[in-house]
């Protein structure tokens, strides 16, 4: 009885430790934006851009070691059609481009990013909103 007892204990701590690594690796994609945006209330400058997901899909890193920027969002899930690649999604309101939604193909998923202040504030404005949709990820 023992020897069962200690092989599913064994067994146990094997499979826990194979899940383990596998929960807590990112996702992470390289995204080359031509333009500043805005993420949340933080302009950042156009350049290249590693976006990860954290322990939660729907929480994000948007950091760039060249531009010495780092900024965390979270959004809600959007929608995603079959075959889609992966992409980010902006609405340009004036000359602003604002971060919309972030499309992770090799994930399955996408997120939506919830409208900021200054979005809103540039929406007031009366500026034109236009929907562009860049496909910037160069590694999925």
């Amino acid at each position: 009885m023992k020897h069962i007892i200690s092989a599913l204990t064994f067994i146990a701590l094997a499979s826990f430790t194979a899940i383990v690594p596998a929960l807590a690796q990112e996702r992470t994609v390289i995204a080359d934006v031509p333009f500043d945006f805005a993420v949340g209330n933080r302009v950042l400058p156009a350049g290249t851009y590693r976006v990860s997901s954290m322990k939660n899909v729907f929480e994000v890193r948007i950091d760039s070691h060249a531009q010495r920027s780092t900024t965390f969002i979270m959004g809600y899930p959007g929608e995603r059609e079959a075959g889609e690649p992966s992409k980010l999604v902006f609405d340009k309101i004036g000359n602003n481009y604002f971060l919309k939604k972030i499309v992770a193909a090799s994930a399955g998923t996408s997120m939506i990013v919830p409208k900021s202040k200054l979005e809103k504030k540039a929406q007031e404005q009366g500026g034109p909103t236009e929907r562009e949709d860049k496909t910037v990820f160069t590694n999925d």
